[in-house]
């Protein structure tokens, strides 16, 4: 039973916390893995437990939550950008996606 739930949670810190690209080959690198998903996990949920009026009930609304703020922010950011008549490729080297 732990070690089910234990694959699940190794499952969706790869796949929706975008820990899949990580490493484990070293003692070290898995000390930091564990730390930087320890890390990933406590923000998440600091966040969900801070922001009760959002109905943020799991840790996957949470995330998705946040996504949803850093793509307005992204598109507030290039419209404002647009308003200012900035041109794409400016707004693509500043965001150094160029």
């Amino acid at each position: 039973m732990h070690r089910w739930s234990i694959e699940i949670s190794y499952k969706y810190f790869k796949s929706n916390l975008g820990f899949d690209e990580y490493r484990v080959r070293s003692s070290i690198s898995i000390e930091r893995y564990f730390l930087i998903v320890f890390l990933a996990y406590n923000f998440l949920e600091l966040f969900r437990v801070t922001n009760k009026h959002e109905a943020l009930n799991t840790i996957g609304k949470t995330q998705k939550h946040l996504n949803s703020l850093t793509t307005k922010a992204l598109v507030c950011f290039i419209y404002e950008k647009s308003k200012q008549s900035i041109t794409l490729e400016n707004i693509l080297s500043e965001l150094k996606i160029a």
